[in-house]
């Protein structure tokens, strides 16, 4: 799941309303506040490993929360939080200067604590991206794979986006133990889960037969099996069939497949089907082989003569004016971001409030990047539209229309041919 900017800004504001809570000595208030921040960034990691400044919020809310807990004397919860944020943010210290000794005290007091047990690993494969970046508790690692030791037991998330977004993994790392993780994005697309279902669902018929045996490997992955059997429906020349393929380790095609029909299927039939699968025993109400394919037609080739018609004048070009209209307002719109980027930065000068002169900054940023990025686009897009109406276009073919037409003493075909 990915979180709208509107989602995003809310659960920032709430850690800074959170932490100047804490600073004002309402520690309840502030550790309720913090806490809900940190479920809603939790809810939705691969938003943080995709917008990387959010972890500097989430690790000022672990300081505020921690900070709460030990003024109000709870050291359990304290160590649970410290102990948290040295997983999360192994490459980041807790500044002196901006949170003050006592939560750089709290950090060597557990991080003492933790060094003296065993640690552990993660190894991370991508199988069928190898530019995919791999992200580990939303901190980014690598590329098309990933090898981290020395971490600290406990659970880490590893996420990985590439030409498609994956999904997050939840992986126990233990102590003295490498945890492997094998992720095969196109699977991880087609994969949908829900309360009734697990399944993987694929565009048309034909992406599913071909599909099968690219992610077979990754469902094996997920089952830990060296052998897997996978079902899917497909209707071939009116009948309806269940068909269930056995896919091995190594086997660049299925090694056995059969159907039956849905319609008819009884719980004998599903079993012969399974025996087939299994066993390798044919049954007389097992589809196997030819039966599994639909016929091909034949098919004729005729012949045409096409009549062309003169290209349409440019002024009657629509997409032409579409593209220069689209490129105009765009550019506009852009060079109105970064007006508005400049105004808004001016204000934040002027500001006195240093959370109100962050926001204002950021806010800035966010509408002068949109404006570095609409108006170039918007002049290409109008540059695009001027040279396609300056570009004579291509002669149309002229429709064939076709009627019949008949007298008192005949009767035939009129139109243009």
């Amino acid at each position: 799941m990915l979180l709208d900017q509107a989602t995003i800004d809310q659960l920032r504001s709430m850690v800074d309303h959170g932490f100047r809570t804490f600073q004002q000595g309402q520690f309840v208030e502030a550790i309720a506040e913090i806490n809900r921040a940190l479920a809603g960034f939790a809810a939705a990691p691969a938003t943080v490993a995709e917008k990387q400044e959010l972890r500097d919020t989430i690790l000022r809310a672990h300081v505020g929360l921690a900070l709460a807990h030990s003024r109000l004397g709870q050291t359990q919860q304290v160590s649970t939080v410290i102990g948290e944020l040295i997983r999360l943010f192994p490459d980041r210290e807790v500044s002196r200067r901006e949170y003050g000794p006592e939560a750089l005290q709290l950090v060597k007091q557990v991080r003492a604590e933790l060094d003296g047990g065993l640690r552990g690993g993660i190894h991370v494969e991508v199988t069928d991206d190898p530019g995919a970046v791999v992200f580990v508790n939303e901190r980014y690692i690598s590329v098309g794979k990933a090898d981290l030791g020395s971490l600290i037991p406990g659970t880490y998330r590893v996420y990985v986006s590439g030409r498609r977004r994956g999904r997050v993994h939840l992986v126990d790392v233990k102590g003295g133990e490498t945890a492997s993780l094998r992720v095969n994005l196109e699977a991880e697309a087609l994969l949908q889960v829900s309360d009734t279902r697990v399944a993987l669902i694929f565009p048309t018929q034909d992406d599913a037969l071909q599909g099968l045996v690219r992610v077979g490997s990754a469902v094996r992955d997920w089952l830990g099996a060296e052998r897997v059997i996978l079902l899917h429906t497909q209707r071939i020349e009116q009948r309806r069939l269940l068909v269930g393929v056995l896919l091995e380790s190594g086997a660049d095609k299925p090694v056995r497949e059969g159907a039956v029909l849905v319609g008819a299927a009884q719980p004998a039939d599903a079993a012969a089907l399974a025996d087939l699968l299994v066993n390798g025993t044919a049954a007389p109400d097992v589809l196997t082989g030819t039966a599994l394919r639909p016929q091909q037609s034949p098919t004729t080739t005729a012949k045409r003569t096409l009549t062309y018609l003169p290209a349409e004048p440019w002024y009657r070009d629509k997409l032409g004016w579409a593209l220069l209209a689209t490129g105009v307002v765009t550019a506009g719109v852009g060079g109105g971001f970064l007006w508005n980027a400049s105004t808004v930065e001016s204000d934040a000068e002027r500001t006195v409030d240093e959370f109100a002169r962050r926001s204002q900054l950021e806010r800035a940023d966010d509408r002068r990047l949109a404006g570095l990025v609409l108006l170039p686009a918007g002049a290409a897009i109008a540059v695009l539209g001027a040279i396609k109406l300056a570009v004579p276009g291509e002669r149309r073919v002229r429709p064939e229309r076709v009627s019949i037409v008949g007298g008192a003493n005949f009767l035939g075909l009129a139109g243009a041919f």
